[in-house]
């Protein structure tokens, strides 16, 4: 291996983003170390004497231009990038821009688009190879691969257009002992610049576990067998942090709280070795109790951002979120008690909903009493068993993602449920909730009583600012 062959792995912007939330939220919500580049960058630096280079764009926000005269200076060997479907113009742009500034560069697409449209991504001009599930192996293998002058297509979850099996059965790539991954190195990214949004603390993102075994119909993951990461790594992550004057901490699991015994463990050894940083995570109302919530408290956690998404037990149901309202209500109840805050997140214009219902879930936000929600338009994502029911249904008249992974465009329509109601009326309904939520005078009266001084700017900014986006 040569320590001249360099690699650039890169981190797509958020502009050009279909989202059906408010602009900035979703963009405090991404704007945040990206642990997919992250921990291939550091397994690279592990394992090998490569040159190796992280670009998150969503931070540094450079023009094309600026990514062109970036490639021709620093002339990597192999890019790889980082596609999720719903910035997949972002990445298609950026593989245009890589290729015409530098032709002979690899350049290798990987992340949760993959596993939807490997096929379609294959044959877009400038991708050379795409690797199918757990990314940090089969891209080392790639790379020494083609530093040393050799194939890649007999490469474990690695494509190219001279291997795509005749069926089109392709094979992920699933890391199992996820213990074996070195401790991601921040430092490989610019992470003193990482804010956290309410208090301005130095942050950073961590995941304790791969996987998720639920089967929301709006969601598409990867790996439902959930893989977790030993505690005692987790912890000698967070001292590493600690030591960089990290003092905030989000954990990214797709459901930390699966396990209590897990959370209850590792809010222990907190407090046991006296850590001193404030944490978050997101998780599922129906696997709290005050002991656990007690525990985590005390250990630093300041907030949990929880997927509610309707509240109406039908609703829930239609989603197959296997939670109830009555779950709901008890777990913020429980979570309010003990003045943790809460970010609730509900999804309006479900399938099949009826405005009762949709009045019914305003009702029960108001209700539960969160210290901040968001809702969203439900948004009909590619892979998705929604997707599938909307093509079945007539909901939408073509396979506009498929379409979109052919020929990635600018105008991409965002998708939503409009067979009962249209986008203007889901929007403006989701306006209102959010304008009569954020102005209530008793909101406004908690909030201005149980405000962190740290933390007044960013409210009543973010206030301003989502107030007059739905205005």
């Amino acid at each position: 291996m040569s320590k001249n062959f360099k690699i650039l792995l890169i981190n797509p912007p958020y502009h050009r983003q279909i989202y059906t939330t408010t602009q900035d939220v979703y963009e405090a919500m991404e704007s945040k170390p990206p642990l997919g580049i992250l921990s291939i960058g550091t397994y690279l630096k592990e394992n090998t004497d490569f040159e190796i280079r992280l670009l998150d764009n969503q931070l540094e926000a450079l023009s094309e231009k600026q990514v062109a005269r970036l490639i021709k200076d620093y002339r990597p060997d192999v890019v790889g990038i980082t596609v999720v479907s719903f910035k997949l113009y972002s990445a298609y742009r950026l593989t245009q821009v890589v290729k015409e500034s530098s032709p002979f560069t690899h350049v290798c697409w990987g992340g949760p688009h993959l596993s939807i449209y490997l096929k379609e991504s294959l044959y877009l001009v400038g991708v050379n190879s795409v690797i199918l599930g757990d990314g940090e192996i089969p891209f080392t293998l790639l790379c020494r691969n083609l530093s040393e002058g050799k194939k890649i297509e007999n490469i474990e979850g690695v494509y190219t257009l001279d291997n795509v099996p005749p069926d089109y059965g392709f094979k992920e790539y699933v890391y199992t002992d996820l213990n074996e991954l070195p401790m991601p190195d921040i430092t490989l990214l610019p992470y003193n610049r990482y804010r956290a949004f309410l208090t301005n603390n130095l942050m950073a993102t961590a995941i304790t576990s791969r996987g998720c075994p639920y089967r929301c119909i709006f969601c598409k993951l990867d790996f439902n067998k959930i893989r977790f990461i030993s505690i005692d790594k987790v912890i000698q992550m967070i001292e590493r942090y600690i030591e960089l004057g990290i003092r905030e901490i989000e954990f990214y699991d797709e459901t930390f709280n699966i396990n209590t015994e897990r959370v209850t463990e590792f809010a222990t050894e907190i407090i046991n070795r006296r850590l001193k940083f404030k944490w978050s995570f997101r998780g599922r109302v129906d696997v709290v109790n005050g002991q656990m919530l007690k525990l985590i408290k005390q250990a630093g956690c300041q907030r949990i951002q929880y997927g509610v998404e309707a509240g109406t037990d039908r609703a829930l149901k239609i989603l197959k979120k296997a939670t109830t309202v009555e779950q709901i209500r008890h777990c913020f109840y429980l979570t309010n008690q003990l003045k943790i805050d809460t970010v609730a997140y509900f999804i309006l214009g479900n399938p099949g909903e009826t405005l009762e219902e949709m009045n019914q879930t305003i009702q029960l936000a108001s209700e539960i009493k969160p210290t901040y929600l968001e809702y969203s338009i439900f948004n009909i994502s590619p892979g998705t068993e929604s997707y599938k029911m909307a093509l079945e249904e007539g909901v939408i008249q073509k396979d506009y993602w498929r379409q979109y992974a052919v020929c990635p465009d600018v105008n991409m329509p965002v998708l939503v449920w409009t067979k009962d109601y249209s986008y203007e009326q889901l929007n403006g309904i989701r306006k209102r909730a959010l304008r009569d939520f954020y102005t209530k005078p008793s909101y406004i009266f908690d909030r201005l009583i149980r405000i962190r001084p740290k933390e007044a700017y960013r409210v009543f900014k973010t206030g301003f600012d989502v107030l007059k986006s739905i205005r």
